[in-house]
């Protein structure tokens, strides 16, 4: 070997990690930008419905309106690139890519906390290489044109600056989440346990959620719309679907009809599991940093799991910290690569129209993934992997 090669070979021997790291950013960047003219039912239907109804109004004065199913800071988004020259579709596409990334940088800082290593380690290398080229996430984004990875990147950064003892950033990045979508309510209960259970949080820390949801929703309030309706939107958001479940792999997969009966029975279902689950933590008395990734993914398991009118991208929020939890307690890999697989497969019938798997199969797999995080998160043998792990700061 001459010296050339060797010094060639030396420098990447001790770079070897960010060569790494720069070569899945760049492979899966480029597959997602192969996706970008994608077009599927969801934005023919929904996104690009929207855009041009916006787009009838000057300026921003279309928020003003009734106009869309998310919450304002999207719509905002909507009615921005809607008065653009560029593809309106790239857009979206290219917004959802960029939580994907910050994602993962979110879940790679989670990881090299709660295990006390370096950020360019080699799991954090092969953890960034699941979460970037996991097809629950790239098709999610880049092929979908969902928002999914958005919201659930902002809770990411809200749990890691909670780790971090930073609570006004924890709760202003929850904020942010809510403000987005509804769905980011699945990682609250992990904040009001680790509330009670912690006591580091001050209610005053909370202030921060209502706080940033009013300020996102100005826009649409300067535009003329009703205050109440501007606020309350995710209240008639819930009224809009009236199926158990929208092909989400859930308990409701095993009953139909009666959805005004069976629609409370569910949400005080998930209340009173989530409930219980809170009680036992405060009969514990701490909440240690790996539990507090576990009930992340918990808490938001059972949220998809036992509440009506659930999309199967709803379970992307329980996928996301699955994995994050599988690099902190390896031995618990299969359940991440379950919960993901299930997403997976729960996504195909309507994204290619091919059903794989019955969907009753994936409902009763779910049940087995929770149940196995039940039993890891409250039972004496299964808090061991727990044991050695000091309580959040």
């Amino acid at each position: 070997m001459t010296k050339i090669e060797k010094m060639i070979s030396d420098v990447i021997r001790k770079h070897i990690v960010a060569i790494g790291f720069f070569a899945i950013v760049l492979l899966s960047l480029l597959m997602r930008i192969e996706m970008l003219d994608k077009v599927t039912s969801d934005y023919s239907f929904f996104m690009s419905k929207w855009i041009e109804q916006l787009n009838q109004y000057k300026g921003l004065s279309g928020l003003g309106q009734n106009i869309g199913e998310y919450n304002v800071p999207y719509m905002l988004f909507l009615n921005v690139i809607g008065k653009t020259s560029y593809n309106d579709l790239h857009e979206i596409k290219i917004l959802s890519i960029i939580f994907d990334y910050l994602g993962a940088f979110a879940a790679l800082k989670i990881i090299s906390l709660v295990t006390k290593t370096k950020f360019f380690s080699s799991t954090n290398l092969i953890a960034c290489a699941v979460i970037l080229l996991n097809p629950v996430f790239f098709l999610n984004s880049a092929y979908w044109a969902q928002c999914d990875f958005i919201y659930s990147a902002l809770c990411l950064f809200s749990l890691y600056y909670m780790l971090k003892g930073n609570n006004n950033l924890c709760a202003v990045f929850f904020g942010l989440a809510l403000a987005l979508k509804l769905q980011a309510i699945f990682f609250f209960p992990v904040l009001v346990i680790c509330y009670l259970v912690n006591r580091k949080m001050k209610i005053f820390h909370f202030l921060w959620i209502p706080a940033i949801f009013v300020v996102a929703a100005l826009p649409a309030i300067i535009a003329g719309r009703g205050v109440v309706e501007t606020l309350s939107i995710y209240v008639s958001q819930t009224s809009i679907y009236t199926k158990l479940t929208m092909a989400c792999p859930n308990i409701f997969v095993f009953m139909s009809g009666e959805y005004e009966l069976l629609n409370k029975v569910g949400i005080i279902l998930a209340l009173s599991v989530l409930g219980v689950g809170a009680c036992a933590f405060i009969k514990r008395g701490e909440v240690s940093a790996k539990e507090a990734v576990l009930l992340s993914a918990w808490s938001a398991f059972v949220c998809i799991y036992f509440l009506p009118a659930m999309h199967e991208r709803y379970v992307f929020m329980a996928c996301v910290f699955s994995l994050v939890w599988a690099f902190i307690c390896h031995k618990d890999w299969w359940v991440a690569l379950g919960i993901n697989l299930v997403c997976f497969l729960s996504y195909t019938p309507y994204l290619f129209r091919n059903t794989v798997v019955d969907m009753k199969y994936l409902a009763i797999a779910n049940l087995v993934f929770l149940a196995y995080m039940t039993y890891r998160l409250f039972s004496q043998k299964g808090r061991e992997v727990f044991a050695a792990n000091a309580p959040t700061k």
